[in-house]
Parts: structure tokens; C-alpha cells; sequence
């Protein structure tokens, strides 16, 4: 048995480590990672990617729970990219990509919240229907995106364990740009939409029956404090322990 695993790297999803613009937060990956522990072999994880990163705390948590293991962080906003940067800079097997993963290979419209939680930016626009969605002002930049399977072949990596990612609607988007690589990942962590936050945004019955075709299990879902998404843990089922 090899160290790639550290299951006690954090005492309880209260545990408070790492900050962002908020102060010092809650540990993120926490429950994710305890659900997962027993069903899966996290001795053998490599290689772990954090979509969506914002400001790098749960690569930071990631890098915690698995130190032998390589991280790969991406944020493509410009402002978000800095705090991931500087956030991530004494820790050698976290690497930062300033980029989105999506369906295509080059520069994408990528539109940034710029009066409140920039975290909500999206590659989709906001669904001005939606009672939460419509108070945000976006602001559309160009950033640039990868797909997932051409990442993994720029990079001469064969298999990605782990996903933790939080893409603000563009979930199947993102997952689906992995290609045949989606069905050797083990387990994901996704937040989704409860309902259409963006104008093309997937919602989560829509994220589970495609996970499901793919062979995916759903291990549990995760209330969000705002109660218009939630957090999914999907366990790929031929990872599973007997």
C-alpha cells in the first residue's frame, strides 16, 4: 500500500483551513471525500482536477487529502485566476491551468458576475426568469477553454481519478467533453441547479440520468445553503469495492 491517501487530513467538515474573500471557510471536500473513502480504492488515486476552481481552496483541501497526488486547478476568470495563484504557490503538486473545460478547443464567450458572487460566472448566460439568476449583472469576456479529452492528451495523462467541479450550469457540457475518458474516472463531486439558473444551464434530473447512461451511481446528495442547487457525489460503478 502506497501514501497517496491521508483520510485523516481534516477532523470534520468544520474544520476551518484555508480562506477566501469570506474569511477562513468551512472545509469543502469534507464530506465528499468521507463518502467516497469506503467505496472506492483512494490508495491508487494520481491524478485529481478541480473545475471551476474560483479561488483554489478546495485544491488546497485536495492537495491535503491526497499529497502524492497531482492536482490540476482550473479557473479561467481573470481576477479568480490571481486569488488561485497566489493561493496555490507553495504547494508543488497543484498545477494552475487559466482556462475552462468545454466542448471546444480555443477561446470561448465567458460571461463574469460583476455585482456579487463572481464565483456565479458562467460560459452560459443568466436566465433573467429565474428569481435568484436575474439580479446579476454579467460582463461577457473571452477566456480560453479545453476540452477535457484533449487536455488529458496534451498532457500524456491516461486516466483522471477524481472530479470535483463547480461549473455553474454547464455540467454535462464539461463532463461530456471528456469523451471515452469519462468512464474510467471513479468518483465526481458536481453542484447543480435545482432549476434552470442560466439560460442553457443543466438542472439535476438531467445531470443524474447522464451520469447514469455513463455508469454512474448517485452516493449522495448535498443540500446548498441557497436552496436553488445542490451538491451530487457520483461513484462510477465498476470502481466500486466488492
Amino acid at each position: 500500500m502506497n501514501d497517496n491517501y491521508n483520510r485523516d487530513a481534516f477532523s470534520s467538515n468544520s474544520e476551518r483551513r484555508y480562506s477566501n474573500w469570506e474569511g477562513t471557510v468551512l472545509s469543502y471536500t469534507f464530506d465528499f471525500v468521507k463518502k467516497i473513502e469506503d467505496k472506492i480504492d483512494l490508495e491508487k488515486v494520481s491524478h485529481v482536477l478541480d473545475i471551476g476552481s474560483r479561488d483554489a481552496c478546495q485544491s488546497l483541501e485536495l492537495s491535503d487529502w491526497f499529497p502524492n497526488s497531482t492536482i490540476h486547478c482550473f479557473e479561467p476568470v481573470p481576477e479568480t485566476a490571481t486569488w488561485c495563484k497566489n493561493n496555490i504557490k507553495d504547494r508543488e503538486n497543484i498545477l494552475f491551468y487559466q482556462k475552462a473545460i468545454g466542448s471546444i478547443d480555443g477561446n470561448v464567450k465567458f460571461h463574469k458576475v460583476v455585482n456579487g458572487n463572481i464565483g456565479a460566472s458562467s460560459l452560459y448566460r443568466t436566465n433573467n426568469e429565474h428569481h435568484h439568476a436575474r439580479t446579476w449583472a454579467q460582463e461577457e469576456i473571452e477566456v480560453q477553454c479545453i476540452r477535457g479529452d484533449s487536455f488529458l492528451k496534451e498532457n500524456s495523462i491516461s486516466q483522471i481519478d477524481l472530479i470535483w467541479m463547480d461549473v455553474q450550469g454547464a455540467e454535462i457540457e464539461v463532463l461530456d467533453s471528456f469523451g471515452s475518458h469519462l468512464e474510467n474516472i471513479k468518483a465526481i463531486h458536481s453542484e447543480v441547479g435545482l432549476d434552470k439558473i442560466y439560460e442553457k444551464s443543466t438542472v439535476k434530473n438531467e445531470l443524474i440520468n447522464f451520469m447514469d447512461q455513463k455508469g454512474f451511481l448517485v452516493e449522495c446528495c448535498l443540500s446548498n445553503a441557497l436552496g436553488i442547487e445542490e451538491d451530487i457525489v457520483f461513484i462510477n460503478k465498476k470502481f466500486l469495492l466488492r
